[in-house]
């Protein structure tokens, strides 16, 4: 029987699966066997024979690769505890429905594992540079839209047109700026320096939230064709 324990660094790595072996596995089986484990990462995906109970230590594994491995070796050999043992891996793998997925192969351990963020503090810190509501004197009560702005289309440049507005007399905003990637406009540039191009969409954006009346939403169209 092989055993490949002393190869596993920590055993934390891989999650267990235990199969009982029910018929007499030959010395050519367990050939059979090493040599298909051989084709892939040992921290990936390895096993361990021993006595009646066979121990596959699964961390992660191309499914689709391994099904046909599997294949192939049922096509060529007629053993029935082979040919039972390999099935029964291939069930036990396909039964685990909780699992990621990276470069094509499913992940078992640590893939829903919380990331840590380094330099909490700062970061949110530096966030806050760009969150236009943290710490600001807008007003908190309500106002009506001018009547001169009701059931109307204004055609104009919408950091100016929003400038003229009072707070908080808007229930919703729907926006597509442009995207400064050069495209033909009839009336306007597309071709801005970066920065400046920004300035003025973080203005609007500011102005966007400053009517905004409270409790309602900006919504932020972006549309790559």
């Amino acid at each position: 029987m092989d055993s490949i324990l002393d190869d596993i660094e920590t055993k934390k790595d891989y999650r267990e699966i235990f199969i009982d072996i029910s018929l007499e596995m030959s010395p050519s089986d367990e050939t059979v066997l090493r040599d298909l484990f051989n084709k892939f990462p040992s921290d990936e995906i390895t096993y361990d024979l021993s006595g009646k109970v066979f121990t596959l230590f699964l961390n992660t594994v191309d499914t689709n690769f391994l099904s046909n491995q599997i294949k192939n070796i049922k096509i060529r050999f007629e053993s029935n505890a082979l040919i039972k043992l390999l099935n029964d891996i291939l069930e036990n793998i396909n039964s685990i429905k909780s699992y990621g997925l990276k470069n094509n192969k499913r992940v078992y351990v640590n893939y829903n594992k919380e990331r840590k963020v380094k330099n909490r503090k700062s970061k949110e810190k530096n966030r806050k540079k760009y969150y236009y509501a943290y710490s600001n004197d807008f007003s908190d009560k309500n106002n009506s839209l001018p009547n001169e702005y009701e059931n109307k289309i204004i055609c104009g440049d919408s950091f100016a047109v929003l400038k003229q507005l009072p707070d908080n007399c808007v229930d919703l905003i729907f926006t597509s700026p442009p995207y400064n990637f050069g495209l033909e406009y009839k009336s306007n540039e597309d071709a801005h320096h970066w920065e400046n191009y920004f300035k003025k969409l973080f203005g609007i954006f500011h102005e966007c939230i400053r009517v905004l009346t409270i409790s309602q939403a900006t919504t932020l169209l972006v549309i790559f064709s």
